[in-house]
């Protein structure tokens, strides 16, 4: 199995396989595919394609509807993204609409110590249709604009995370519900010994925010994450492959309930999206504000648009990647001072 997980509309549950062997002391990963299992686990059906699903190493899931849903997958053994778009019906088995191949280009290889490195980590922001790509080998993480509604392979997309410094090999990739971006140093790419295991936060456009170390041991620790919001609340969680256990840190998202964030990890403390800082002094405007979500809402927008044109100017002017991406980091800065100024 890989990291490749994720669960469907009506309680189906897709998993990754990409089985590996050793032949003449050489490891050897198979293509494998992805399996679908209802919701007592066993197992519907199998989707595999020789040229489409190459080493399903991780994905995430866009439930469109009850009955529609958009899967997209990284393949480590090509180094490309593909989505699935699938069907649903109603007491019925998935149904595979079509399948296409949106990102490619990824740096991929064998390794001694990670088996086999590629892209990994996807995670897709339905507000601005991007996908974000995790890539591995890369060291860098990219967005792939239009990802839901796109028919054309969009080759890397752009590089939004490029950071030597804080980066080392991203892995798990996800979304939280600031808008952020929190990526897993897995360190077999650009590692550093003294920044080993640490979980990563960015802007969207690529300024860091802050780190946070899941494991003091070897390098290796950082794998799997999971967010999701229940109410005031905001569930965040995190694999330590040293100890094989899972980390999970609760905490409220409005300030006033600040101090009642509940460490599930032994009392460390959590991630700066997760509140790195839990006092209840806090004077940060909560992300439920309405008016936080239209200014969030107006700016991702607008960084959608500006996405697009850049796509398109860089394709005849690629000497104006410096000022686009001073242009991305003033976005931030302007969203980040007029939120505070609330």
């Amino acid at each position: 199995m890989t990291t490749a997980l994720g669960i469907l509309p009506q309680g189906f549950v897709l998993v990754g396989s990409a089985p590996a062997t050793t032949i003449n002391g050489v490891n050897t990963v198979s293509n494998g595919g992805l399996l679908i299992l209802d919701s007592n686990g066993n197992e519907v059906m199998e989707l595999s394609d020789s040229a489409l699903l190459q080493g399903p190493w991780d994905l995430t899931i866009h439930n469109v509807d009850a009955t529609h849903a958009q899967v997209f997958v990284s393949n480590v053994l090509s180094g490309t993204v593909t989505r699935i778009d699938l069907t649903i019906p109603e007491g019925g088995a998935p149904q595979v609409e079509s399948e296409t191949q949106i990102a490619s280009g990824y740096t991929h290889r064998t390794d001694p110590a990670a088996l086999v490195v590629g892209p990994t980590g996807l995670a897709f922001d339905a507000k601005t249709d991007t996908l974000y790509v995790a890539a591995t080998g890369d060291n860098v993480i990219y967005a792939i604009a239009h990802a839901a509604h796109t028919t054309t392979d969009q080759g890397k997309g752009k590089a939004v995370v490029q950071d030597p410094q804080h980066l080392h090999g991203p892995l798990a990739l996800l979304l939280a519900p600031n808008g952020d971006l929190i990526a897993a140093n897995g360190d077999a790419v650009n590692a550093d010994p003294n920044q080993a295991n640490e979980l990563v936060e960015y802007t969207k456009h690529g300024q860091f925010v802050g780190q946070f170390q899941l494991d003091s041991g070897p390098p290796g620790a950082a794998f799997g994450l999971a967010v999701q919001k229940v109410g005031d609340q905001v569930r965040f969680a995190a694999v330590d492959d040293n100890t094989n256990t899972l980390q999970v840190w609760t905490f409220q998202t409005k300030s006033s309930s600040q101090e009642g964030c509940d460490h599930k990890n032994g009392g460390n403390p959590a991630p700066s999206s997760v509140q790195m800082s839990s006092s209840g002094n806090s004077t940060t405007p909560s992300p439920d504000d309405p008016i936080i979500q239209q200014i969030d809402t107006l700016f991702q927008a607008f960084n959608a648009e500006i996405q697009s044109l850049e796509a398109i100017v860089l394709a005849m002017h690629p000497q104006l990647s410096d000022f686009f991406h001073m242009l991305n980091a003033d976005l931030d800065a302007l969203e980040a001072q007029i939120t505070s100024k609330l």
